[in-house]
């Protein structure tokens, strides 16, 4: 049995009220705010900016969880006709002609579907900067112009840009 101090692991600090309120302690320089690694001078972290954090990293796992959903649903419509015709297969001997079918045209084309599942978050910005456009239109760019679209959007080096 271990003894000793239990170490807790957290992103972002909870701020008490009486921390906020308590402005008579001396400021300590050494301390680091955990919101981008800025440095306070009194040591605290600002409420908003805490709040506005927490958003931004809510609203990126949201959008994670749900990509990762698309695909999950993806792969079950693609190979659940594989199985369950060799299912049939298997207890009566022959293997439908439908499921023979609707296989053999949804195996091939999960690829696809995931290339638009991966895309769709290009995609997104690229209708939310073009709202009069369709979305059509939106996965050709992000599709032919997908270089443009990363460097307006991204940091990349002036060598991978030459």
């Amino acid at each position: 049995r271990r003894r000793g101090r239990r170490i807790s692991f957290t992103v972002l600090p909870r701020l008490q009220q009486e921390d906020l309120e308590d402005e008579t302690e001396q400021p300590d320089h050494n301390q680091v705010s955990s919101v981008r690694g800025r440095r306070r001078s009194s040591g605290q972290t600002n409420r908003a900016e805490v709040h506005q954090h927490r958003q931004r990293a809510f609203k990126k796992t949201k959008a994670v969880a749900h990509q990762g959903m698309l695909y999950m649903g993806t792969f079950y419509v693609c190979y659940s006709w594989t199985f369950v015709g060799r299912i049939i297969q298997q207890s009566t001997g022959t293997y439908p002609f439908a499921f023979a079918g609707a296989a053999n045209i949804l195996f091939p084309l999960e690829g696809m579907l995931n290339y638009f599942i991966f895309v769709r978050g290009h995609v997104n910005r690229i209708r939310r900067n073009n709202p009069d456009r369709n979305v059509l239109w939106a996965y050709k760019e992000a599709t032919l112009n997908a270089e443009f679209h990363l460097v307006n959007t991204r940091r990349i080096s002036r060598l991978s840009v030459r």
